[in-house]
């Protein structure tokens, strides 16, 4: 494998940690939305489902494995590979898809601790193994085949890994 330009290495790793800025260092929940807020939230939470107004997508609220009953999110989140990730997303249809890693990094809130997203919207996030929570992107590192882009929703840092390591899913698709 050719190492890349330390130009593009660096742009990677500068794209890496703009991703991982968005999380905030502290470890607190995310605080509640002020009565004083006038601006309406960027997400709105609909059943099984949390629509982003921003982008329009759609978002399932569980991570694949574990399922909405209605108040939280039922069951321990299931481990995939990328080419089982997505053929999970192909099997469920409707358009749901493996999100882009800009489009996953949206997710994150630095108002949130641990995990690096709003709990409220997302249940369930929890430690998949090694003091991590993973969650595969559908985007590939430039100049670094074939490793592809996850975030880790406990610390919100964005990472390339190869697509033969297990990891959780969190599926989009377009609500326009």
């Amino acid at each position: 494998m050719t190492q890349p330009s330390p130009r593009r290495r660096g742009g990677i790793l500068a794209s890496i940690l703009l991703l991982s800025l968005a999380a905030s260092p502290c470890r607190a929940a995310c605080p509640p939305r002020t009565t004083g807020d006038a601006s309406p939230p960027r997400f709105v939470a609909q059943g099984g489902e949390v629509r982003d107004r921003q982008t329009g997508l759609i978002w399932q609220r569980c991570s694949a494995g574990s399922r909405w009953n209605g108040k939280t999110c039922q069951g321990r989140p299931q481990l995939m590979v990328l080419d089982d990730a997505r053929a999970y997303a192909r099997k469920l249809g409707h358009g749901w898809r493996l999100p882009s890693i800009q489009e996953l990094g949206s997710l994150l809130d630095r108002r949130c601790g641990r995990p690096a997203l709003d709990a409220a919207l997302f249940p369930g996030v929890v430690e998949l193994y090694d003091n991590s929570a993973k969650y595969w992107s559908d985007t590939p590192v430039p100049g670094m085949p074939p490793l592809i882009y996850n975030i880790d929703f406990l610390n919100g840092e964005a990472d390339g890994n190869t697509p033969r390591l297990p990891m959780g899913l969190r599926l989009a698709r377009s609500g326009r």
